[in-house]
């Protein structure tokens, strides 16, 4: 296959596997003005020879940098990690996608319910694709991920709670070698997420000890056979489970060992890939491409409205008068740039400068 990557790619590595073809843009600045992908594609064909089968969006977390969704000539993919932060204009822009794949299940059926004419579809995170190399376990206890009491204030109060009475490693940076030397790995979720530390401590052979969460953490998972749950929020119950299975190793191992067999062969960015690659050439899909196509005033419509609502998240003035801006995309095409709704766009952003800028810009992407 031949893909065009925006945001994050995930599977660069099972592109090159599968010997597919693929060119990344990642689009995630807007100062230079947002990108329109109808134009990105004509430079990529133009100066490349390059025409996607397809594009799939790896979700980073933060804004967009491009815009023009209804018009991408083929497939389109959004792969959504983080609905549980963002679902309040991840729901609405899933309309402007031809198929959404979304980490956190239990919002699937509000984000159907918001886009559904989109295919809204779960695809939980990944570990590894691989058994670790088999190092001695000398790290009892490990977690890796961010320490910072201003923006994890649940996860601060389990260090607090349990660094002194359990052997506890906090690392940042590369997980793949302290998780596949820790005997356990400890799970602290925010807002419930089915994070991708679940995935990557058990498929690098650490027993995993998480929060009993919904998500669908047990339906992929089996309590006691794959990992190990402690309830929300229950330091006290996490610092026994964990000095148990410290001392009774043939259980830690046991579970350790099925926890990596099942993360391996059903939850790695191998199977996931696949998955990818059958979903945006399923008849299904590709039908929903044409019928986005088709009806491409209404996606850009729901593609202006996430605008709209991502432009109040910011902190930064600028950036959010220039998502209220751009957010105005729609009206501006349906009113063919009228006098009146360009006053009404300079009226309503503060920037005068933004609005200007982001007003020539969407003229000179979209009049003819």
């Amino acid at each position: 296959m031949k893909w065009l990557v925006l945001g994050l790619n995930y599977f660069r590595h099972e592109m090159r596997e599968a010997g597919d073809e693929w060119i990344e843009e990642p689009c995630r600045s807007y100062e230079g003005g947002l990108r329109y992908l109808p134009a990105l594609l004509d430079e990529i064909k133009r100066e490349k020879g390059f025409v996607p089968d397809a594009i799939v969006f790896g979700d980073y977390s933060n804004a967009p940098g491009f815009y023009g969704l209804e018009q991408a000539p083929c497939p389109t993919a959004f792969v959504c990690i983080d609905p549980h932060c963002h679902y309040d204009w991840f729901s609405v822009w899933s309309n402007a996608w031809d198929v959404v794949l979304v980490a956190e299940v239990d919002y699937i059926p509000n984000m159907r319910t918001m886009a559904p004419k989109s295919f809204i579809e779960p695809y939980p995170l990944w570990g590894r694709n691989d058994p670790p190399p088999e190092y001695v376990r000398t790290i009892p206890i490990a977690f890796v991920g961010t320490r910072n009491p201003q923006t994890t204030p649940d996860r601060e109060a389990m260090f607090q709670a349990i660094e002194k009475r359990l052997p506890l490693q906090v690392l940042q940076g590369d997980w793949r070698e302290p998780y596949a030397r820790a005997k356990i790995v400890i799970n602290q979720t925010l807002q419930n997420d089915l994070n991708f530390r679940h995935f990557e401590a058990m498929s690098s052979g650490a027993m995993l000890i998480t929060e009993k969460i919904d998500n669908g953490l047990l339906d992929f998972f089996q309590d006691g056979v794959h990992l190990v749950t402690y309830g929300y929020r229950n330091w006290d119950e996490l610092v026994e489970k964990a000095e148990y299975y410290l001392t009774h190793d043939e259980e830690r191992k046991r579970i350790a060992k099925a926890g990596m067999e099942i993360t391996i062969t059903k939850h790695s960015p191998r199977v996931r890939y696949r998955d990818l690659c059958a979903m945006v050439q399923a008849d299904v899909v590709v039908a929903r491409s044409k019928q986005r196509q088709q009806e491409f005033v209404e996606v850009r419509r729901a593609e202006s409205e996430a605008f709209q609502i991502l432009a109040k998240r910011f902190v930064s003035e600028k950036a959010r008068d220039f998502f209220h801006a751009y957010s105005y995309r729609a009206r501006l095409q349906d009113e063919a740039f009228s006098p009146e709704i360009i006053a009404e766009v300079m009226k309503s952003v503060p920037d005068k400068a933004v609005a200007k800028f982001v007003l020539q810009k969407l003229s000179t992407d979209l009049q003819p």
